[in-house]
């Protein structure tokens, strides 16, 4: 009965002491939607394998694949939210403990119900959901950048040394260097 537990915890450390070792040279967004792609799949295994020793080691590559969500998100939110404060860690905070209180009363129920075997199966939404966010934040980034870059590229066009941008800025344009100026007033 503990076999799983500790496995899950023993590779749930190696996967946090892994990305200390990566964490600069890979991007938190992509490595957090490739292990929540594989942790969705480790529940699926988990959900249709009959054999016990199969179902121990998905188990165990489950906890290596969760193991940089929670600290990971916080260091994310700080890096991206840098006004934050601690309006948003207590909100990140209060999300957890709700999903850590409210998925496996649901995933009980349903095991309860259904067997436990249903129960990994309803469990392996939630990195389903994590994946589609995920790859939904990606997708809302690049069209940022895409935007920043139409922008600049407009501006480079432009006749003239100094113009007013849309964001109230004033922007320099001098042979290839470009650089931004705030107006003040």
């Amino acid at each position: 009965d503990l076999a799983g537990p500790c496995a899950f915890a023993l590779f749930m450390g190696l996967g946090r002491m892994w990305y200390a070792w990566v964490s600069g040279k890979v991007d938190f967004r992509k490595t957090l939607i490739v292990l929540s792609s594989v942790c969705f799949v480790c529940y699926m295994v988990v959900a249709v394998c009959n054999v016990a020793c199969v179902s121990l080691l998905f188990c165990a590559i489950c906890g290596f694949t969760v193991s940089i969500s929670w600290p990971g998100i916080y260091s994310a939110g700080a890096r991206t939210f840098t006004n934050g404060g601690a309006v948003m860690f207590s909100v990140f905070a209060m999300s957890g403990d709700t999903g850590c209180a409210v998925g496996p009363w649901i995933i009980g129920i349903f095991a309860d119900r259904f067997g436990l075997n249903v129960g990994f199966a309803v469990a392996s939404v939630f990195p389903l959901l994590m994946v589609l966010c995920g790859l939904y934040i990606l997708k809302l980034r690049s069209c940022q950048r895409e935007k920043a870059v139409r922008h600049h590229r407009t501006h480079r066009r432009r006749q003239g040394r100094f113009h007013r941008c849309n964001s109230g800025t004033v922007c320099c344009h001098s042979g290839k260097s470009d650089t931004r100026l705030r107006s003040h007033g």
